[in-house]
């Protein structure tokens, strides 16, 4: 049922088309920078697996769910993802990560297997390096993480058990 609330959050996020983010940089930071994107994978179509950075020190940002969403608007079957890819600073940060399914259609989230998993990580990214939310879902265990542009992992793994 908890997942069928986050789902049902989900799906509320998305719909607010005027959502108001925040930047992942603070205003003025002049200092080096690395970028995190957000990755998918099992596309079948009408649904794919998404990871993604939704916040960063507790500052909601823009993400590849939210942009596949708006971008797919209006589109009835097929789904395209479009992924987000933003500069970070090369601070120790908190992120939050998150990986779930994808779905076209938003009755698709209230009935189908999201296989939801979301928590924070700390990290401290290096300059001009490249990173990605990357994870596995499934019906029983899924886990998202951090890795470096080597496929290296650079943070903890969250896991969400699903019974």
């Amino acid at each position: 049922m908890k997942f069928k609330s986050i789902a049902i959050s989900i799906i509320l996020l998305n719909l607010a088309g005027c959502m108001s983010f925040q930047a992942s940089v603070p205003e003025g930071y002049s200092g080096t920078t690395a970028s995190v994107n957000d990755t998918y994978t099992h596309y079948t179509g009408s649904q794919a697996h998404l990871f993604v950075l939704t916040q960063v020190d507790e500052n909601v940002i823009e993400n590849a769910s939210y942009r596949t969403r708006l971008q797919n608007m209006g589109r009835k079957e097929i789904i395209t993802p479009y992924m987000v890819n933003r500069a970070v600073t090369t601070e120790e940060q908190e992120f939050t990560i998150a990986g779930f399914v994808q779905f076209m259609q938003d009755g698709q989230t209230l009935i189908g297997e999201n296989m939801l998993v979301s928590g924070n990580v700390s990290f401290d990214p290096i300059a001009n390096e490249t990173y990605s939310v990357t994870g596995e879902l499934s019906k029983y265990n899924s886990t998202v993480w951090v890795e470096d542009s080597k496929g290296n992992i650079v943070s903890d793994k969250v896991v969400a058990k699903i019974y």
